[in-house]
């Protein structure tokens, strides 16, 4: 018998080339949930990348992203929910352990379904938001910082944008599936 599947929506990747940042974070402290489904290393078999999720003080998570080339990026990750939507929010740590240089700590948030062994994440398409906003600048208030849109808008603009677009043809159809590793149940048959 096949799990229930538990769906969460993020904005951006789990760093990836298709990340939109935002100034502001996707959820307001009521929106937000923990659970444990989220928890574990999660692989890319195609591009050799992995996700480590493990719980970090209340309703929180820490996220290590390791690339092909082993470079890991680190993360405090927040789920939380937008009607019957669940997401996840994404901020790079700057405390000098993050793996990364950046000068803020922009919020990104993805799109995914979770089941025991398998999770399949939709993020929202930077090619499509820039079309969106070319057409219609005042859709959501953003400002273009080396050539990638980061929202500057308020979190309940940013909750009101991501469910006005989620069925919007072209807006979360870049998806990437990630295996469960470690749980033998979930081993890959090849």
């Amino acid at each position: 018998m096949k799990p229930p599947t538990l769906t969460i929506v993020l904005i951006a990747a789990f760093v990836s080339a298709a990340c939109v940042g935002s100034v502001q974070p996707f959820y307001d402290q009521k929106d937000v949930y923990f659970d444990r489904a989220l928890v574990g290393t999660w692989v890319d078999s195609e591009k050799k990348e992995s996700w480590n999720i493990q719980p970090h003080g209340n309703k929180e998570y820490l996220v290590n992203q390791i690339d092909e080339e082993g470079e890991i990026t680190r993360f405090e990750a927040r789920l939380f929910k937008i009607g019957d939507r669940s997401f996840i929010d994404l901020v790079v740590r700057t405390d000098g352990d993050s793996g990364t240089k950046q000068v803020f700590a922009a919020h990104t948030f993805v799109a995914i379904q979770i089941d025991q062994c398998t999770s399949r994440m939709s993020y929202l398409d930077p090619s499509w938001l820039k079309n969106l906003l070319a057409n219609n600048p005042k859709a959501i208030r953003h400002t273009n910082l080396a050539g990638e849109i980061v929202f500057t808008d308020s979190t309940k603009n940013l909750q009101t944008f991501i469910r006005k677009h989620l069925a919007s043809p072209g807006a979360f159809e870049q998806t990437e599936t990630l295996y469960k590793k470690g749980e033998t149940q979930c081993e890959q048959k090849d």
